[in-house]
């Protein structure tokens, strides 16, 4: 997953460059998009990544009355992280449904 491979053959390659994805697999050819709307559970994963990396930071600045002053550098640093997030919340959500319902 890490190295962002097919989650079928685990071969080829998810993505083209760094934010653009194959629309099949170089390799096995599994289609990734199974129907439209397939990676809408991504951003709910994304989000939920994006929460497990930035809600300590929150809360520390929060118990220590001190959010005011992080919040536009929690911000940036979000609007840094969704790039990757984007993509790695993509591969989270192709390989948990490839594990839930296998592509023949």
């Amino acid at each position: 997953m890490a190295r962002s491979l097919c989650p079928k053959c685990r071969e080829g390659a998810v993505f083209s460059s760094f934010l653009k994805m194959n629309k099949t697999c170089p390799v096995c050819g599994t289609q990734f998009e199974r129907e439209h709307g397939y990676f809408l559970m991504a951003i709910f994963i994304g989000y939920l990544l994006n929460a497990f990396v930035f809600a300590p930071f929150v809360l520390y600045f929060y118990f220590n009355d001190r959010l005011g002053q992080a919040v536009i550098p929690l911000m940036i640093a979000i609007i840094i992280c969704i790039p990757i997030t984007f993509r790695y919340s993509r591969m989270v959500w192709l390989y948990l449904d490839q594990a839930l319902d296998p592509r023949q």
